[in-house]
């Protein structure tokens, strides 16, 4: 298994999610698929690095940044936190996002969180259903499903 360590994002960061965003297929099963200019991406991470209701942290396998976790509190009746994992390109295809989703999970035992993944990128789907979550709605026509993970539900081996 992959060990991946997790570490709060930082300004120097905004360089490699903003490459990372930026990718294709990143871009594909993304809600906004469209490319976000330079402009744009600064003022959103830094604003994101100052709300108390997001945190952003970037997963590294030995010194490599191998992508980001996110966790954006919903304010909804659970008060559950919304989770989504982004793999650098170079990194997709090795195990890397069900270890950085693990780590994420590791430093919220008591959270219940909340996935929302395109149907057509199976391999989050797999992913995230291997470290606990649950799905709880179809896509309704919208293009992405609705998972759960609660306290104690377990991460997978």
């Amino acid at each position: 298994m992959n060990r991946i360590i997790i570490k709060a994002a930082t300004p120097d960061d905004c360089g490699d999610l903003f490459a990372w965003r930026n990718d294709l297929l990143t871009r594909q099963v993304s809600k906004n698929s469209g490319p976000v200019d330079w402009e744009t991406h600064v003022a959103w991470f830094a604003a994101a690095l100052a709300s108390p209701d997001r945190s952003i942290y970037i997963g590294y396998s030995e010194s490599k940044k191998i992508g980001s976790i996110r966790f954006d509190r919903t304010h909804d009746s659970q008060d559950a936190l919304l989770v989504s994992i982004m793999i650098a390109p170079a990194e997709r295809g090795r195990g890397n996002g069900k270890a950085l989703l693990r780590s994420g999970i590791a430093t919220l035992p008591d959270a219940t969180l909340k996935a929302e993944i395109a149907t057509e990128n199976l391999a989050s789907q797999r992913i995230f259903k291997a470290c606990g979550f649950e799905q709880i709605l179809d896509d309704g026509g919208g293009g992405f499903l609705r998972y759960r993970r609660v306290p104690d539900a377990p991460s997978g081996p």
